[in-house]
């Protein structure tokens, strides 16, 4: 009962911490707005989610029985798994910064082109973005119990530091924030993790 309670807790707070930009834009800006950015954030967010297939279909089990094996033998696979999951998300940001604005006018007319510079802004999101992985590591570790808190700093960061960026430099500051909230995260999970 307590596993699934905490499931339930850290997957609400998970789904109104990566859903609550959408509610905070809505409120501030008109619906053509929202749409470029539901473009932007559409091609950003394509990149955690197929990384976080093949961490759920290969690393994950892989990390698993590496656990299962010994600890050093468990280090070199979790090593493993986060250089190869640096060279794709960091790969990923690197080209959706640089093109975004190319992408976005290669594929929409005039009406979208604030969401060229949109992606390249939410494309720094992708460095470091090792969260699936790090879930993966709790998952095996039996910590499931640091999920929530995870969700929780990622839900304060966007309703506190989300309108600060808003009010110092409007809609661009509000997308800057958005993009680089994830890395005040991990000094958290380096902290856990380290133990």
């Amino acid at each position: 009962l307590g596993f699934f309670f905490l499931v339930l807790i850290s997957s609400s707070l998970t789904a109104l911490a990566f859903n609550g930009d959408r509610f905070m834009l809505g409120y501030w800006y008109d619906a053509a707005t929202i749409g470029q950015y539901a473009i932007a954030l559409g091609f950003v967010t394509l990149v955690p989610q197929l990384t976080g297939k093949v961490v759920g279909a290969v690393a994950f089990p892989r990390i698993s029985q590496a656990k299962r094996e010994s600890q050093q033998e468990f280090e070199r696979t979790v090593g493993i798994a986060r250089r190869m999951y640096d060279v794709i998300s960091m790969t990923s940001a690197g080209a959706l910064f640089t093109c975004g604005p190319l992408v976005v006018h290669l594929l929409y007319d005039d009406r979208y082109v604030s969401a060229g510079w949109m992606l390249s802004v939410l494309s720094c999101g992708l460095i470091l973005a090792r969260g699936e992985l790090y879930n993966s590591i709790y998952f095996t570790l039996g910590q499931t119990k640091l999920l929530p808190i995870f969700s929780g700093i990622a839900l304060l960061t966007l309703f506190i530091l989300v309108p600060w960026g808003h009010h110092l430099a409007g809609l661009k500051g509000a997308i800057w924030v958005m993009g680089l909230r994830h890395l005040l995260v991990l000094p958290v999970h380096y902290y856990f993790l380290s133990k």
